[in-house]
């Protein structure tokens, strides 16, 4: 599972710099880290984000920051919170989209953070009924 997050986090980079202004491989790495809790997950930040900063030619570094910044913070509060829920997911997906957006001074912020917030929603789902496939193999 771990090699498909990181496939779909390397299509989405192009998409995201050419066509769309939804940060959607938040979506993609926000329930990976709630689900998997692994160092991997911010290696794939990090390099997604220094990627799409060249793509879209921003300051290198910038977004990979923001993006471990945001993971940072869910792994500090799993102690404290129930992280792997659907509403803790949308919640922090939809925050973090609106800071992430707000930042980048994009359009059509609220809409981006709600649409991003629901994809997040649906791969957090997807990857918690595989996860627990594997767990009761």
């Amino acid at each position: 599972m771990k090699y498909f997050i990181v496939l779909i986090t390397i299509l989405l980079i192009p998409i995201q710099a050419a066509f769309i202004s939804i940060p959607l491989y938040l979506a993609i790495l926000i329930p990976a880290v709630v689900i998997y809790k692994k160092s991997w997950v911010f290696i794939l930040a990090t390099i997604s984000g220094f990627f799409l900063d060249t793509l879209t030619f921003k300051l290198i570094g910038i977004t990979s920051i923001i993006l471990i910044m945001f993971l940072f913070l869910i792994m500090l509060y799993q102690k404290k919170f129930e992280i792997v829920n659907l509403p803790f997911v949308a919640c922090i997906t939809f925050i973090s989209s609106f800071i992430y957006l707000l930042i980048f001074r994009y359009h059509y912020i609220f809409f981006a953070s709600v649409v991003n917030s629901a994809v997040a929603v649906i791969f957090f789902t997807c990857l918690y009924f595989i996860a627990q496939k594997k767990m009761n193999k």
